[in-house]
Formats: structure tokens, C-alpha cells, sequence
């Protein structure tokens, strides 16, 4: 869904979940502070949840596990309350539901009361556009995230994206490894966003259809995503 379109070059089916509705404005700071509350107190349940095997994407190292951070971002062709962005808005309820119940799933940049489209950030980057709606979350693996993402439900909603979305030339979307427990702030995903753009994937920001393995796995080269793992519409 909105901001991971077709880009030449980088990840063309990273597409956002966009969750829950309205448009109350909050400082980005407060959404962080709230989501850095909620996971700190829900930690133990995640890791417990969530487990990391052993093998491929076999990431522990000094008794640290990693988990996958991505964000996303998309221009609205018109403002988020307009006729025209009417049935995304609808769409965002079943699609906030497969994401937050789909295996592998841990945390997503939300309100208080889960509005994730009241996120102010990215606002550098709206290009003219009538603004940017901001998809961030976290994942247990690559392949977690690719099979949400290469999911029939969120597939129907990308399909119709150029509709409610500008195309943009740009990477638009970022994925990169963190610590588990370290909850990723909207700075930091401007700052990987900038990254990926300047120098393409690297093991600091890369996409789906390249990514690397987290720190200290075995091999530290890019990974090609397999023959499935491609543009969806």
C-alpha cells in the first residue's frame, strides 16, 4: 500500500500497512514515546512470541538477537480526507488486522490510539505532493515480511495504489537490522531512507529485493530475494 511502488533499482513490492484512521496531529516524539512504553512492557512476551532459529537468517551474536526494521513512505495524490483516498482509508481497517496478526509481526509505529497516519516525519519529502503518510514496523525475519507482503489481502490494496499514491523515483522504502528491544525512531528511518537512496542497498539500508544477513551471520554479502519474492501487481 502507500509508498512502495515500482522503483527501478530497488525493492518494487515493499508496500506500507497503514493503520487505523483520522487525523489528529502528534509530535512524532509522543508517537515514540508512547510505542517505546508499549514495547518495553511487552518485551519478554515478544522475544518469547517471536524466537529467532538457528540456520538461515540465524542471527545472534555476544548473546544479542536481531529483528528487521522497515518504513515506508508514500505521497497522497490529494489530502488523506479527500473523496479521492476514501476507499484506502475504508481498506486500512483489514489490512491493519492481517499485518498485526500475521506470523512474525512485532511492533509497528502507531498513536496511542493506534493512528498511524498522524506521524509527522518525512515532511522534507513530499515533493509538491499533497503529503507523505509514513508506514514503520518491525519484523522477526526477512521472509516474515516478505510473506505479508506478497499476501493476497495486501496485494488487492496495492494494486490499486497508483490511484491514491504518486510514483516516485526515489527508494521509498528502507529495511535495516536492529537490536531486539531497540525500538526505531523516525530520525533514524529518515536516516537509513537517505542512505539507501545515496548509495543503493548496502548491510546499513537495503530492501526486499536485496538484503543482507544481520551483523555477525555467517556471510555478510548481499541476498538476492528468490524468483517469487517479485513485483506483485
Amino acid at each position: 500500500m502507500g509508498g512502495l511502488w515500482a522503483v527501478p533499482g530497488y525493492n518494487c513490492a515493499l508496500c506500507s500497512h497503514y493503520y487505523a484512521i483520522g487525523c489528529r496531529e502528534v509530535q512524532s516524539d509522543a508517537v515514540v514515546a508512547v510505542a517505546t512504553c508499549w514495547y518495553a512492557q511487552n518485551l519478554a512476551g515478544l522475544a518469547a512470541a517471536f524466537p529467532l532459529p538457528r540456520g538461515r537468517g540465524d542471527w545472534h551474536h555476544d548473546g544479542v538477537d536481531y529483528l528487521l526494521a522497515q518504513v515506508n513512505i508514500g505521497r497522497m495524490r490529494e489530502p488523506l480526507d479527500s473523496p479521492l483516498l476514501a476507499e484506502f482509508v475504508a481498506a486500512l481497517d483489514p489490512v491493519n488486522a492481517a499485518a498485526d496478526t500475521a506470523p512474525g509481526f512485532v511492533w509497528r509505529l502507531q498513536t496511542e490510539d493506534g493512528n498511524a497516519t498522524a506521524v509527522h516525519a518525512f515532511e522534507w519529502d513530499r515533493a509538491g505532493s499533497a503529503g507523505v503518510l509514513v508506514n514503520m514496523s518491525v519484523w522477526a525475519s526477512v521472509e516474515a515480511l516478505a510473506a505479508y507482503v506478497y499476501s493476497d489481502t495486501h496485494r488487492r490494496v496495492l494494486r490499486r495504489r497508483r490511484q491514491w499514491f504518486e510514483r516516485m523515483a526515489e527508494a521509498h522504502a528502507a529495511l535495516w537490522w536492529i537490536p531486539r528491544g531497540h525500538v526505531p525512531t523516525t530520525d533514524e528511518a529518515e536516516e537509513r531512507m537517505i542512505h539507501l537512496r545515496e548509495f543503493g542497498p548496502t548491510s546499513y539500508a537495503f530492501t526486499l529485493k536485496e538484503h543482507f544477513p544481520p551483523p555477525d551471520a555467517a556471510g555478510s554479502g548481499p541476498i538476492r530475494s528468490p524468483d517469487e519474492w517479485t513485483c506483485p501487481v
